[in-house]
Order: C-alpha cells, then structure tokens, then sequence
C-alpha cells in the first residue's frame, strides 16, 4: 500500500484489522509463580504471538489471582507505554475477586533490558524506543498496518486469547491507561470477546495532543 492509496482510504479499526485472526494454538514458555502475598499468587508469563518471516512476537505479561476468590470474570489491563507492570493494581482488583492480566506490548525500552516483550527484527517499529515507530505518523511509503498502534492491537488481542484460554475467564473487561487506553480503543472496535472497557486519560484523540483550538496568545474562555 503506497501514500497515494493511504490518502483515498479512510481506515477503521474495523476494516484496518478484519482480516487478522489471532492463533487459537497459543504456545506458552516459561511461567514463574510466586509465593502468596496477602492472599495474592502472581505469574510471570511468556507467550508466542504471530508469526512472522523472521520469528514469533514473544508477549510477556503477569497475571495475579486471589487464593481464596474464584471467579469466571477477569480483568484485562493494558498499562500506559511508559509504565511498569504495576503490582499494586494488580493486587487490588485481584482482592476484589478478579483474575487480573496485564501484559507489556512497549518492546524494547531505553535502559530496559529484561521482562518485556519481543518483536522479531521485521516488527521493529513496534518497540518503543524505535524513532520509526509511527507513533504520530506514518513513516514515508509505509501503510497503517506498519506502525506501532497496529502491532499493539495485536498483542492485545493475544493477550485476549490468553485470558479466555489459560485462566478461563468467561467474561472479560479491560483498562486501558493513558496510551493503553488508545490501544483499548482499537481492541473493542475488533474483538467481540470483550464484554466491557473503560479508558483513563485516553480518548482517542492523540492526533489532535498538540493541536489549539484558540490562536496561541489569546485567552481561552472560562468554562461554565
């Protein structure tokens, strides 16, 4: 897809990711469960994504249950890109009676080496730290499918796909934090195994982040 067809097209999450099914197989790698804290058992997993030419996306994530509350309802957390996998969240919805799942989709990080997501060299542009990563804009002949808010729906649904296979949930809702909200918002446009979203500090308008709507210099208005 060169720019000239990017410009005639306007693209949906629906009709950006209709033809992607994620892999019902998921294989696991290694899991390391901790012991009990406050009721609390967490595990460290690794799990494979889609395939590419020159490797499997590797997602890594950690999900947390309550020793003594079961329930079929899980709660799917997609953090802000910035951010550690926070065990205090983790550790309050698991107190509630939630399986709670969060997962990192940011790849590689400056000064961060261990416990995070890897993409195969073909999907650079999905880490972070890549300065192509189409963050804010579509690299030049580059389609929308070769930016980082694509590769992290993907792994968002994985991490779906994760959720309902390994811990059983029956009914899943996810929070989106930040960048994690933006991603959130491509997820329930595409995947119907979502039963409830809710967005904190994210609305879907980062094209707009730095965008005015009053002339610098001049006074915005004072809210009612």
């Amino acid at each position: 897809m060169d720019n000239n067809e990017n410009e005639k097209n306007f693209f949906s999450p629906i009709n950006l990711y209709e033809d992607f099914v994620p892999e019902t197989d998921i294989r696991y790698g290694n899991t390391k469960e901790d012991a009990p804290t406050d009721g609390v058992v967490f595990n460290e997993v690794f799990f494979n994504g889609r395939q590419m030419s020159d490797g499997k996306v590797s997602i890594y994530g950690m999900y947390a249950r309550h020793v003594d509350k079961v329930q079929n309802t899980a709660i799917l957390i997609i953090p802000d890109c910035e951010g550690e996998l926070d065990i205090k969240l983790l550790t309050f919805y698991s107190n509630m009676g939630y399986d709670v799942f969060m997962f990192d989709y940011a790849g590689l990080r400056d000064g961060v080496e261990n416990n995070r997501t890897s993409y195969p060299s073909s999907l650079k542009y999905a880490n972070i730290s890549n300065p192509d990563n189409g963050f804010y804009q579509i690299k030049e002949g580059c389609s929308p499918k070769q930016t980082c808010w694509y590769e992290w729906c993907l792994v968002a649904r994985y991490a779906v796909s994760y959720v309902i296979s390994n811990m059983g949930a029956k009914k899943i809702g996810v929070l989106g934090i930040k960048t994690g909200a933006e991603i959130m918002w491509h997820l329930i446009a595409t995947d119907s195994r979502v039963t409830c979203a809710v967005g904190l500090f994210g609305a879907g308008w980062r094209a707009y982040k730095d965008a005015r709507k009053y002339d610098p210099g001049e006074p915005e208005p004072l809210s009612d």
